[in-house]
């Protein structure tokens, strides 16, 4: 019998504590929409939710990312500045760096990696 009276007696415990927590977040809430619409109503837009969920921005872009890169990979062709290729391909973006555009030497190219064919 003493146990089921201890058992019982923390049953009433935790629908007492669930009552209360339950009170306090409803009276934490409505304070809390009431801070918000009085933001809202000054010009500012925020929004109340639950949880550490945010909307997430649309992606600016319609393509996946791999698209986008194979999009701007180095063709295997000759650079129209430099006018000849390289074991790693490289074209005129590589050369944005530059302030007058002209091929580059040898030590430029051991620098970025690049050998010439």
């Amino acid at each position: 019998m003493k146990q089921s009276t201890v058992l019982e007696q923390l049953k009433e415990l935790d629908a007492q504590r669930d009552q209360l927590l339950s009170d306090a977040k409803r009276e934490a809430l409505t304070r809390a929409e009431e801070a918000v619409s009085e933001l809202n109503a000054l010009g500012f837009h925020y929004y109340l939710g639950e949880g550490e969920a945010r909307p997430k921005p649309k992606r600016r872009s319609r393509q996946p990312v791999s698209a986008k890169n194979a999009r701007h990979a180095p063709k295997d062709a000759p650079c129209p500045i430099c006018n000849f290729r390289t074991d790693r391909p490289h074209d005129r973006r590589s050369h944005r760096m530059q302030k007058r555009k002209r091929p580059f030497n040898d030590k430029e190219l051991e620098a970025m990696g690049m050998t010439r064919l």
